[in-house]
């Protein structure tokens, strides 16, 4: 720490020298009287300065500034100015204090509150994106595996009140066939030290709705804390749609198998007796029993259209009802 003193009514200016090397200033460096500050203080800071003085010689006000000035090699210094005066009669003879060098500390400050504004920047972008988000997202303990927070899209999707998510776990929003699953895919993602996991699941709702869900997490710093982000995409509807593509393909394969193998037969025999009706080597008994078996075939063909054309129309249901699922 340095000192200095102005002397008044003569403005002598006196510079300790650990002032001097805090200004790089040469041992014969003479600061101008008419103007002491000038030389290194930025020009906002010389009128601060100028108002401590006057009311440090009028009224024996002392003054505590922190400012940056300039050395005169031209290196931009934070500094410490404490000043105060001496009055004699009441009048002011000099003025005096120190000079400190905080350029190490001021700029470790500013840094510091620099991360800081950052880190809540980020902590509002979070936030925005969190808790406005059109999916359902939360943060679980990484330890514990209990909910840290939630946002509103959840409590939507799943039911429960926030204070109502606080107080569970992950674990209770699953049926009981999924909970083995889970704590597997935990088991595996704390054993790799993976940071990001994505995977299907089925969740349960308050109600005890079943829904299938695409689910997504990633490893962050939450409150002091090593939490998992997740945000969730409900795919119970496509579940459904696949199954209905599913069922459709089933009945196809029996329409196939219908129309391969019970639509021919009758059809075979319908051309056997056409071709014995062609050939006229029978007698006028036997037509009518002919005529019989062609009706017979006739009717068996009938039914198997009827089959096929029921089946064709329960295809065409489900996969209607399907495609409104999941385009909804």
């Amino acid at each position: 720490i340095g000192s200095w003193e102005i002397t008044i009514p003569e403005k002598r200016i006196h510079w300790s020298e650990i002032t001097r090397e805090i200004l790089k200033v040469s041992d014969d460096f003479q600061p101008q009287a008419e103007n002491p500050l000038g030389v290194f203080y930025p020009e906002e800071a010389i009128e601060k300065m100028n108002t401590r003085m006057h009311d440090c010689i009028q009224f024996g006000i002392p003054w505590d500034e922190v400012l940056q000035v300039t050395t005169i090699s031209g290196e931009l210094k934070w500094i410490r100015n404490i000043g105060s005066s001496e009055v004699v009669n009441g009048q002011c003879i000099r003025l005096f204090g120190s000079l400190q060098d905080i350029d190490t500390q001021k700029r470790t400050e500013i840094s510091e509150m620099r991360v800081k504004a950052d880190l809540k920047a980020s902590e509002k972008r979070y936030s925005e994106l969190f808790h406005l988000s059109p999916l359902p997202m939360w943060v679980y303990d990484f330890e514990t595996l209990k909910f840290l927070d939630v946002n509103e899209t959840a409590l939507r999707t799943y039911g429960f009140s926030r204070s109502e998510f606080l107080k569970m776990s992950i674990m209770d929003i699953r049926p009981k066939s999924e909970i083995d699953k889970v704590q597997n895919v935990i088991n595996e993602t704390r054993k790799s030290g993976k940071s990001i996991y994505q995977g299907s699941f089925i969740h349960q709702k308050k109600n005890g709705q079943l829904m299938h869900v695409d689910l997504k997490s990633n490893t962050i710093i939450f409150k002091s804390k090593k939490a998992k982000l997740i945000v969730v995409n409900d795919i119970s509807e496509r579940i459904e749609y696949f199954h209905a593509i599913e069922k459709r393909n089933e009945r196809l394969r029996e329409i196939a198998w219908i129309q391969s193998h019970k639509v021919r037969a009758p059809l075979a025999k319908l051309m056997g007796l056409v071709n014995m009706l062609s050939s006229k080597t029978f007698e006028d008994a036997g037509v009518t029993k002919i005529l019989d078996y062609i009706d017979s075939s006739a009717n068996e063909l009938d039914s198997v259209i009827r089959e096929v054309t029921t089946k064709s129309e329960d295809v065409d249901r489900l996969m209607t009802n399907g495609k409104e699922n999941f385009d909804n």
